[in-house]
């Protein structure tokens, strides 16, 4: 029947193994198979129970910085092989961003649902710097900085002052091009789109159902 050939993906979230933070892969995947739907839980390659390549066994591979769209394909190439015919793909946080962009490589991916993904396109530079810092102003630190104690913190080693910078270095650009984006096309100039737009446009020029989730408060939600 129709549910015996759907499949639903589940990459790690962060460094997590395939049962997911508080075993969060492991109860969705239980609660699919009750209404009768097949899922994988899958750790990309250097990340959870997943071993690196020959060679860097020891090493971790790093939770945004590689391509996971290789380890995608190769495992629906598997669950085809095994007769399943229609793929869909669950992430939370990084594992959500690389759902996406494995939907974008894969045509076979016809479903997401993404929880809280924090980006759809790297930045340069230090990513957790950019994710812990970004929707933060710039005044903030300047605020903060006027404090004797912070200073005394940064002294200490306690603030990560370097890291905080290089966030805001992507932050402020980023939060210009968005206002001025927005302006232009309020009094009618036909912008470049952005790179989330354009990914949504091919998904759902292909019919790829999406659905977007975000926990209430996050600031992940204010990003989107």
């Amino acid at each position: 029947n129709g549910a015996a050939q759907e499949v639903v993906l589940i990459p790690n979230t962060g460094r997590e193994p395939h049962h997911g933070p508080a075993r969060q892969a492991v109860t969705f995947a239980r609660r699919l198979a009750a209404e009768g739907v097949a899922s994988l839980r899958l750790d990309f390659a250097g990340l959870g129970d997943s071993a690196s390549p020959p060679g860097k066994e020891g090493m971790r591979s790093h939770v945004f910085h590689v391509d996971r769209t290789a380890n995608v394909r190769a495992a629906i190439d598997r669950l085809e092989a095994l007769g399943y015919r229609r793929f869909a793909m669950q992430g939370l946080c990084s594992g959500a961003y690389h759902a996406f962009q494995g939907a974008l490589a894969d045509e076979r991916i016809s479903t997401l649902m993404l929880v809280n993904i924090p980006l759809f396109k790297l930045p340069g530079g230090d990513v957790k710097g950019y994710l812990d810092q970004r929707w933060l102003p710039p005044l903030h630190y300047v605020r903060r900085l006027m404090s004797a104690d912070r200073w005394r913190a940064v002294l200490h080693g306690e603030v990560d002052l370097v890291r905080a910078a290089r966030g805001q270095f992507v932050h402020v650009p980023a939060h210009a091009i968005d206002r001025a984006t927005s302006v232009v096309r309020r009094i009618g100039v036909v912008g470049e789109p952005s790179f989330a737009r354009r990914s949504m446009a091919t998904l759902s020029r292909r019919g790829v159902r999406t659905l977007f989730l975000f926990s209430p408060g996050d600031g992940d939600r204010d990003i989107f």
